[in-house]
Order: structure tokens, then C-alpha cells, then sequence
């Protein structure tokens, strides 16, 4: 079906010479969609061209609700227009449509209006993640992921204060303070973990990135002063 679609999206553009004369093609789009003899392909063909054009208009051709919002989720999510996620009602594309908008704008608000957990927590962490704002970690309601997104941003910004906002009593504490300890090659993060013998391993491992950095810089130190 869809190679069929592609084969008449082609047929009309070639037909019509460029693709800023889609703007004239309304008629001979509504002609060949309604010439197809299933409606699950005409609902389909309506979909396709409207999600090319961006035409919501298009998409209200079809009959049934799954194809019609499907276009409309697309249209939004390649438009970053939120206000086209708020027209769908089908429980199914809406969620997928504040999310995906809510990644394009970074924009957590968008990401509460998620009705489905799984994919609300992803929309705040890539939100928190692409903005780097560790404030926003705490929106997401699966444990995993919101250890994921401390932890990352805390190496990200090689800052162990993040850390802190992970249970100390927990090793999911220890290890954010490690990478960030690694990333910052800097040994002194590790007097903040809780468990000894983590700590212990924490010092040594960091240790010798540290003193590995400060020869490569005094290696490169020393070429320059050559040069």
C-alpha cells in the first residue's frame, strides 16, 4: 500500500512539474484519493498528502479517526504545533504528538500533557537532557530513568552537587559521583560517596585519570615551549 502511495505522490508531483505548484493540486489530490477503491486507502491517501502539504484540511478526509489523527500527529510534530496536538481526541496519537512536539520545543509543559507515563518520562528526560537542566529530572516517575538523567547531567557538567539529589544511602549515589569524578578527573569527588569500599575504588580509579591528564599536559606544555 504504501509503495502504491509513494508511486501516486510521485505520479502527481511529475504531473505538476515542482513542488510549490502543490498549492494548486487540492482538487487532483481529492480526485485520485476518492478514484481508489478501498476506503481504508482513500483514508490513507488523504493521510499521506495531507501530512506532504501540511494541510489539516486534507487529513479531515478521512473517515476514520485512526488515519485522520495520525495526520494531524505528523503535521504537528514536523510544524512543532503544539495547538494541532490539543485537536486530537484519539487516546492513541495524542500522547505521541505531546511528546514528539514537546522534544522539538524542549518544552516541559508540553511533556505534562502526556497522558501516558511511559512516554512522559521520556519527554522529560530528552527535555532535561537537551536543555541541561537537572531540574527537570525529577518529573520523571521511573526510577531507572530518573537515575539515567542525574547521573548524565551530572557528568555532563562534571558537577557532583547533582548527585546529591539521588538517595545516599543507595549506590545509584556512588556511582553519579563516580563518572562525574571520572569526567572531571577530580579525586576529591570521592570523599562524598557512602560506601568505603567504593570510595576507595572511586580514588584509585581517578587518581590515575588525574595524574594521566596533568602528563598529557605537561607533555603538550612542553611542545609548545619548543615550538
Amino acid at each position: 500500500m504504501k509503495l502504491a502511495l509513494f508511486i501516486l505522490v510521485a505520479a502527481l508531483l511529475t504531473a505538476c512539474g515542482t513542488l510549490p505548484l502543490l498549492t494548486g493540486l487540492t482538487g487532483s489530490v481529492v480526485a485520485e484519493c476518492e478514484a481508489l477503491e478501498r476506503q481504508s486507502s482513500r483514508d490513507t491517501c488523504y493521510a499521506e498528502f495531507g501530512i506532504l502539504r501540511s494541510d489539516i484540511n486534507l487529513c479531515d478526509r478521512a473517515s476514520s479517526e485512526a488515519s485522520r489523527f495520525y495526520c494531524y500527529e505528523k503535521i504537528a510534530e514536523q510544524t512543532s504545533a503544539p495547538q494541532v496536538c490539543a485537536q486530537i481526541t484519539d487516546s492513541y496519537w495524542q500522547p505521541i504528538c505531546y511528546k514528539e512536539v514537546g522534544i522539538n520545543l524542549n518544552n516541559s509543559l508540553l511533556c505534562g500533557e502526556v497522558s501516558k507515563d511511559d512516554m512522559r518520562n521520556e519527554c522529560f528526560y530528552e527535555v532535561a537532557l537537551s536543555t541541561a537542566d537537572e531540574k527537570l529530572c525529577p518529573s520523571i516517575g521511573d526510577e531507572i530513568i530518573y537515575v539515567r538523567c542525574i547521573t548524565k547531567l551530572a557528568v555532563a557538567k562534571r558537577n557532583l552537587n547533582i548527585c546529591f539529589q539521588l538517595d545516599r544511602t543507595t549506590l545509584h549515589h556512588d556511582r553519579c559521583i563516580l563518572k562525574a569524578a571520572k569526567a572531571a578527573g577530580n579525586p576529591t569527588y570521592c570523599n562524598f560517596m557512602s560506601f568505603p569500599t567504593v570510595k576507595e575504588m572511586c580514588f584509585e580509579i581517578v587518581e590515575e585519570i588525574a595524574a594521566e591528564r596533568r602528563a598529557a599536559r605537561n607533555s603538550q606544555n612542553a611542545s609548545n615551549t619548543t615550538l
